[in-house]
């Protein structure tokens, strides 16, 4: 009934992995990324409740605007979302490979699936998954000359990621080298579109590049070396990956692996985007541009190609090996096997509450514990606490960042009642320390929590309140 390699046998292996992966993130008490994660799920979910969020350049708008009714059901309801997005994407990517007349076409499921830092973002609230459907659905509408829809597709991908901007130019020339000048156009439906809407909402037409929030400079973000990317592909896709994508090159560049269909998208809209991705964050790093912090899991955007790609260094390893059928079998077992257990040997889920989370869970369940009100101001900087303490983070009457205390106009505001959440992680960031704090008028610690890092790093949390 479930013929391997059938489409069936492939829904049946997308079920299962669905089912096991959820089982999972249920029964997680942590997760993949407690700041980013957590700060993109709640733009999600108080959206409903401050319209403005959808237009949050940094929270990514068509992410914020898809998450958002899941984010209704608390963070894991965006862990859900993030979960279809990358078993949607795995199909799609299957799908490509099997019209692309690949061998094996039904691994392409595992080996996007299962590409450990894109697994892994199915245990968070980042936008990578998000980004990763959109291009692989995209391809996926081109492979099938669907260009119009297609188009009006990939228009999205800056919204979800602003790296998007950068991918676009790929499918309008593409879709040029088919004198397909009108459909081109399209591609910039969604830019045209929302700036639009800025212009009505924010008396801005221009507001995606005025309110860019990667502007950083490099004294803040840092940077680092051009081949970051590249020395830390084990902790990026996996060394079983890695080894498949390494044969795949090979047997692109010697032309052994023939593409039956659409030669000129693999190259360009698969090839092409990771590619140009890999190497646009390695220099943005290496150089210190737009923000960028050298995260190692922006790469999950990109992984259902990379993932393509080693799918046909599998096909020729596995063609090397035909003169014993028995051999072909057991390097199929052993590569699918690897690449299967290697997100599990990397981030053992379930997972569990990093130190600096399983803190901030003390500080939230103390301040519940001894009935601390929460009713005037609360300033706090730690997204993940804002979360915990179930705090609207987006009421500027209520919530504002800690980092505020430092200005007159707000020290000199502090009522009776407010309540002043200090951390190292956001603290040293703003420049402004919990002496600085201590030192305000009225102001009276009343908690401390600390522990120390195997690496004698030192993270703190300090509460005070106003009396």
């Amino acid at each position: 009934m479930f013929e391997i390699g059938s489409r069936k046998f492939v829904y049946l292996i997308a079920f299962i992995c669905f089912v096991s992966t959820l089982l999972l993130i249920i029964s997680s008490k942590g997760t993949y990324d407690p700041g980013d994660g957590v700060q993109h799920y709640l733009i999600a979910k108080y959206a409903i409740k401050h319209p403005l969020l959808l237009l949050d350049h940094w929270g990514k708008p068509i992410y914020t605007l898809l998450c958002m009714p899941f984010a209704q059901l608390g963070f894991l309801g965006s862990n859900v979302y993030n979960l279809i997005c990358n078993t949607a994407t795995s199909i799609f990517a299957y799908q490509i490979a099997n019209k692309m007349g690949f061998k094996n076409a039904w691994i392409a499921f595992l080996l996007v699936f299962f590409s450990p830092l894109f697994f892994i973002t199915s245990f968070s609230g980042l936008t990578e998954p998000t980004f990763a459907l959109i291009l692989t659905a995209s391809i996926f509408l081109f492979i099938n000359s669907n260009f119009v829809f297609g188009a009006f597709l990939i228009s999205f991908l800056p919204f979800a990621r602003t790296e998007g901007f950068f991918i676009l130019p790929l499918f309008a020339l593409y879709l040029i080298s088919l004198k397909k000048w009108k459909i081109a156009a399209i591609t910039g439906f969604a830019t045209v579109l929302y700036s639009i809407i800025g212009f009505f909402v924010l008396n801005d037409f221009l507001w995606i590049f005025h309110q860019n929030p990667y502007k950083g400079a490099i004294d803040i973000y840092g940077k680092g070396p051009l081949m970051h990317f590249v020395a830390a592909n084990d902790r990026l896709f996996g060394l079983p990956l890695v080894v498949l994508f390494v044969f795949g090159c090979l047997a692109l560049i010697s032309k052994k692996e023939k593409i039956i269909i659409s030669q000129k998208i693999f190259y360009l809209l698969i090839v092409g985007s990771f590619a140009l991705y890999f190497i646009m964050h390695s220099i943005f790093w290496w150089k210190g541009l737009f923000g960028s912090l050298g995260l190692h899991r922006v790469m999950a955007g990109v992984a259902p190609m990379f993932s393509l790609i080693a799918l046909v260094g599998l096909n020729f390893i596995l063609e090397m090996a035909s003169i014993k059928q028995y051999l072909q079998k057991v390097l199929l077992v052993i590569f699918l096997l690897a690449v299967m257990v290697y997100p599990f040997k990397q981030y053992q889920p379930p997972l569990k509450p990093s130190d600096e989370m399983q803190l901030l869970t003390n500080v939230s369940e103390w301040i519940k514990k001894n009935d601390i009100p929460l009713n005037q101001k609360v300033f706090c900087m730690y997204p993940l606490l804002g979360m915990l303490l179930n705090v609207d983070v987006f009421d500027t009457q209520k919530y504002i960042s800690t980092c505020n205390l430092k200005h007159a106009d707000f020290s000199n505001s502090l009522m009776p009642g407010d309540l002043i959440i200090w951390d190292t992680h956001f603290g040293h960031e703003c420049g402004f320390d919990s002496n600085d704090i201590a030192q305000l008028t009225r102001v009276k610690t009343i908690g401390t929590f600390k522990y120390i890092g195997e690496s004698k790093q030192q993270f703190e949390v300090v509460i005070f309140a106003v009396e």
